[in-house]
C-alpha cells in the first residue's frame, strides 16, 4: 500500500476516491465506507494533517454509531487514532475523553486485557501526564504494563515504550531516581526484543542521559 510506503499523499487520494465512490453508490453510512474513512484519517495524520484527521476519524466513528456498532472494536480503533489526532492538536482534554470511550468499548467486549486496549489505556496516561494528572497518569501507565506483561501476550516494543514513558513521567514528579531506574529498564527490555538501535530505544538513551545529570545535580 502507499502508506506502508511512506506515499501517504497518494495514499490519501486514494482513499478519498474510494469514499466518494461509496457516497455516490449512496453507502456514504456503510462500514466500508467508514473504513475508508478510518484510513484516510490515518494518512492525514501521518501528514500532520491533524484537523482534517480528527474530522475523518470522528465521522467514522458517527457512521457506526448509526449503524448500531457504536460498541465495536472498529469504532473503538476509529476513536482512538481520533483521540492520537487530537493529541497532535494539543487537545489533551478532548482526546483524552476518545481514549476513554475506546477503553470502556474494549472492556464491554471482554476485550479489556487486549494489546489493543493496553495500547488506548496507555494514550490515556499520555493525556492524563500532558494536563499535569500524575497520579492518574502513573495508574495507567501501571496498568497498560501489566497487561503488556501478559506471557501469553506477543511482547512488542509497546511494553518498552510505556517503561520509558513512566520513568519520564517519574521525572516530572520530581522523583528522579526512579526516573532513572524506569528508563533502564525500558532500554534493557528493547534490547532484550532486539530493538536496541531503534529510533525509540535511542531517545530512552537521550532522556536518560539528561536524567543521570540531573541526579548528579541532585546529589551534589
Amino acid at each position: 500500500s502507499f502508506n506502508g510506503l511512506g506515499r501517504f499523499d497518494e495514499a490519501l487520494a486514494r482513499f478519498v476516491e474510494v469514499d466518494t465512490i461509496f457516497r455516490k453508490l449512496e453507502l456514504g453510512e456503510s462500514v466500508n465506507c467508514a473504513k475508508a474513512m478510518q484510513r484516510s484519517g490515518a494518512a492525514l495524520h501521518e501528514m500532520s494533517e491533524y484537523r482534517d484527521a480528527v474530522a475523518r476519524f470522528e465521522g467514522a466513528v458517527g457512521v457506526y454509531r448509526k449503524l448500531g456498532l457504536g460498541d465495536s472494536v472498529n469504532c473503538a480503533k476509529a476513536l482512538k487514532a481520533g483521540g492520537d489526532a487530537l493529541s497532535g492538536l494539543n487537545r489533551y482534554d478532548d482526546a483524552l475523553a476518545r481514549f476513554e470511550a475506546a477503553v470502556d468499548i474494549y472492556r464491554k467486549l471482554g476485550l479489556g486485557e487486549s494489546v489493543n486496549c493496553a495500547n488506548t489505556i496507555v494514550r490515556c496516561g499520555d493525556s492524563l501526564r500532558e494536563l499535569g494528572r500524575c497520579q492518574e497518569a502513573l495508574r495507567n501507565y501501571n496498568a497498560g504494563i501489566a497487561i503488556y506483561s501478559n506471557p501469553n501476550l506477543v511482547k512488542s516494543e509497546n511494553i518498552a515504550i510505556a517503561v520509558g514513558q513512566k520513568g519520564a513521567l517519574f521525572i516530572r514528579m520530581g522523583q528522579t531516581q526512579a526516573g532513572v531506574q524506569g528508563l533502564q529498564r525500558a532500554i534493557e527490555t528493547y534490547e532484550s526484543l532486539g530493538l536496541g538501535s531503534s529510533r525509540h530505544c535511542n531517545t530512552t538513551r537521550k532522556e536518560l542521559e539528561a536524567a543521570l545529570r540531573r541526579l548528579a545535580t541532585e546529589e551534589h
